[in-house]
């Protein structure tokens, strides 16, 4: 005999898991430290790949003007100046990260606890189910 109690469980578990569960699930293998760690050398690579782009393309832009005051530029102010650019854009980019995988995190555990009590009554129905057949 079909158990309606059983089915919705099933139903709401296996929707969880192709939804939003494999991101939880996937985060859940993290201790939350390790996740931000995590996050905030991701946001460090990509702001360090994105700056030498952007400065690669700016160079390139401006190539006529640096060949031409090749020896008035003042090399040491402008790397100063693009080190604290670059830095400035770290710092700000960690703190949001930071921020934004903390709150993230939190949320994921949440919804992975009501994901583990639906487990654990599902897990219930099949122990009184399987002792009803004995």
């Amino acid at each position: 005999m079909l158990n309606n109690n059983k089915i919705k469980i099933m139903t709401k578990l296996a929707l969880y898991e192709q939804g939003n569960g494999k991101n939880d699930i996937k985060i859940s293998h993290f201790y939350k430290g390790d996740y931000i760690r995590y996050n905030i050398l991701k946001t460090i690579v990509s702001i360090t790949v994105g700056f030498l782009f952007l400065f690669a393309l700016v160079g390139l832009y401006n190539v006529e003007y640096f060949i031409t005051n090749a020896t008035v530029i003042n090399y040491k102010q402008m790397g100063i100046y693009l080190l604290v650019l670059y830095l400035a854009a770290v710092i700000v980019y960690v703190i949001l990260t930071i921020i934004i995988t903390t709150i993230k995190y939190k949320n994921t555990r949440k919804h992975l606890v009501k994901y583990n009590k639906d487990l654990k009554e599902l897990n219930e129905i099949y122990k009184t189910e399987k002792s009803d057949i004995r």
